[in-house]
This record gives C-alpha cells, sequence and structure tokens, in this order.
C-alpha cells in the first residue's frame, strides 16, 4: 500500500473511523474530524459512503447546552458478520460473530485426534455450516481460525499443532474451496493479542516489550511492543497442572456443561506450587531474552485466581505480571476479533502505519 496515494489515504482513514466509532460512543461527524485530525468534507465524505453501504447509521441526538443538537453515529453491528473458528486439543469451538464481536451463535464440538484428516476436517466444515445458517452469505466478510502451532507465513496452512498428528494441513485452501468465503489462518497467541488490543488497549502500549502468554494445553508466547506482534514462540513448553492433566483438560468440559467458573476455582485451588513455579522461572528466562518489563497471561490462563497469580509474581524478578481481561471465552473472543481486524477494521494495518498518520 503507497501511503501518497489517494485512495490509500481514504482506506486508512475510513479503517480510522470505523475503529473510533467501535470504541467510543456517542460520536458525531464533527467530533470524529476534530479526534482524527480529518478534514471535514473528507471525513463527511467517508460516512457518507459507510451509510451507504449500510455499515453506519445515525443513533440519537447528543443533548447539548446550547445550540444545535448533533447526532450521534453508530455502526451498524448486524450489518455484517464473521465467523471466527478455536481449534483447541480436545474441542473445536465454531461462532458467528457481528460487527461489535457479539456472539449470534456458538457450537462446541469436540474430537478425537486418532481419526484420519479428512474425518477432522469434514466434522469442522459441518460444524462451520450449521453454524452460518442464521446469517445471509453475502454478509459473512470471512473466516478467522485460530490454533496452537507453526502458521505458514501466508497465513494459509497449519504447519504443525503440538495436538494434532498431520503436518502441512492446508486448512485455508480446504475451507475457501468449500464454503467459498475468504479465510484466514493465525496462532492462538497471535489472536489473543488481537483481542487484547480492543478490550484493554493500554496494556500493550508499551514503549518496552510485553511477554503475551497463553497458557493451555501447551505454552504459546508473544513478544508484543507498541502493540505489535513482533516475536511468536508457539512452542514455550509445556507445565502439567496435575499428573498428567492439563489446563485445556480441565477447561474443555466445563466450557460445554456452562460450569466453567466453578471448574476453574477447583482448578486453581488445587494446582502443585512447582508448576506454578515452573512459570515463574520460564517468564524469567523470558524476560533475561527479550528485555520485557510486563508479562499478561492470557488465553486459559487469564482465569487464573488472585493466590496463585499472587505466588508467580513473587518469583518473577524485574518483570509485572497480570492477567487478561478476557475472561472464560478468551479464546472464542480472540478468533472473532482476529476476523474482525482482518476483514473489517483493520486494526493491525492502522498499527502498521500510525508512525505516518
Amino acid at each position: 500500500m503507497k501511503l501518497s496515494q489517494p485512495k490509500s489515504a481514504r482506506i486508512i482513514n475510513t479503517c480510522r473511523i470505523l475503529c473510533e466509532l467501535r470504541r467510543s460512543e456517542g460520536v458525531s461527524k464533527a467530533e470524529l474530524s476534530r479526534i482524527l485530525e480529518l478534514n471535514k468534507v473528507s471525513c463527511g465524505e467517508i460516512i457518507t459512503d459507510l451509510e451507504a453501504q449500510g455499515l453506519v447509521r445515525d443513533a440519537y441526538k447528543i443533548d447539548v447546552t446550547n445550540g444545535r443538537r448533533p447526532i450521534a453515529l453508530e455502526i451498524v453491528k448486524d450489518a455484517r458478520y464473521v465467523l471466527c473458528v478455536n481449534i483447541g486439543s480436545r474441542n473445536i469451538a465454531v461462532a458467528l460473530s457481528d460487527l461489535k464481536s457479539g456472539i449470534i451463535k456458538l457450537e462446541r464440538i469436540p474430537y478425537e485426534t486418532q481419526c484420519r484428516e479428512e474425518e477432522f476436517c469434514a466434522a469442522l466444515l459441518k460444524s462451520c455450516i450449521r453454524t452460518l445458517k442464521p446469517a445471509d452469505k453475502e454478509k459473512v466478510l470471512g473466516i478467522g481460525i485460530s490454533i496452537a502451532g507453526r502458521i505458514s507465513i501466508d497465513e494459509k496452512v497449519l504447519i504443525s499443532c503440538p495436538y494434532l498428528p498431520w503436518k502441512n494441513m492446508a486448512l485455508v485452501d480446504v475451507f475457501e474451496k468449500t464454503l467459498g468465503i475468504k479465510t484466514l489462518l493465525t496462532t492462538n497467541v497471535v489472536s489473543l493479542v488481537a483481542a487484547e488490543k480492543t478490550v484493554n488497549t493500554k496494556s500493550l502500549m508499551n514503549v518496552e516489550p510485553v511477554l503475551y502468554v497463553d497458557w493451555s494445553d501447551s505454552i504459546s508466547l508473544a513478544v508484543v511492543m507498541g502493540a505489535k506482534v513482533s516475536i511468536v514462540n508457539s512452542d514455550f513448553g509445556k507445565i502439567k497442572l496435575k499428573g498428567e492433566e492439563t489446563l485445556e483438560d480441565s477447561c474443555t468440559p466445563s466450557a460445554i456443561t456452562g460450569r466453567s467458573s466453578i471448574k476453574l476455582r477447583e482448578i486453581w485451588q488445587n494446582i502443585p506450587v512447582n508448576s506454578l513455579s515452573d512459570m515463574a522461572k520460564a517468564l524469567n528466562l523470558a524476560r533475561q531474552v527479550t528485555g520485557a518489563t510486563k508479562a499478561i497471561l492470557g488465553g486459559d490462563s487469564s482465569s487464573i485466581d488472585a493466590s496463585c497469580l499472587g505466588r508467580i509474581r513473587a518469583e518473577c524478578f524485574e518483570l509485572q505480571v497480570d492477567k487478561s481481561s478476557l475472561g472464560d471465552n478468551a479464546n472464542v473472543l480472540s478468533a472473532s476479533e482476529f476476523a474482525l481486524d482482518r476483514f473489517f477494521y483493520q486494526t493491525s494495518l492502522l498499527d502498521e502505519v500510525r508512525p505516518w498518520i
């Protein structure tokens, strides 16, 4: 993209407007122009175009002390949809999401890694077809798939995954040929960072590196600088909770039955102290290598309780350790945010061009 070209500038400013409308409620055209430092005429033209596409509409009149009441704008959340897929080690979550990451339909299906690759893909695609039923296919912008493992640079091939026996799976080609919808693939930890940026942007805006950890069946790590992911390690390690049980093992049944909060409390109350110490040691090592001053526990580990988090903090030196605020459905929400980022808001693009805006 050449930033000097009017078309490129228009695309970037359109994304900026959409992101601001999502972030700030009750914003008028005049306020958008002022906040984003855009020419009023250009800002008005972009909003008119978005309204014509049915993506933005007038919401209500804003109360003011004097003068004419401006009209607040809002994104029409059900104007478009994305399908988000999170492939865990024991189950797959497939969800239809609106433009504000509201879940329209969610389906979780268990699977066995002993099945053939073709059977795995067939079950996954059938779940996607069922989940897509409430939406007009023409309004579906794309599909975002998140999974632990190594992803090809073009985000189309799953090179390897710690809990799947197959290598070099061309998942994106399978999805696009079968469903006819644009599809992208990413790692769990990258999608979690995308969601964190939306829910709690300031937590990732450090000048110095931030370690973002996805502690589930295996442990993935991303190094984030200025809200941009600079390094991804999808095989950072594996720490058992109790015997052979992992966090993914414990979370999956509770997620399906809806008793996640109770089950997760039991997990952290019974976790061996040495498991927490191992995590602290791993974070200390990562800090020495990356120079990070802050770490965020995301994914399933965002459910960690205060006492366990306190133990990790006590053994981490010169490293602030926090937990994500994404909650129990972090992995589903993160897949949704990844898809919305790439197919609609393009926040990752804005992160790249921000120094020149």
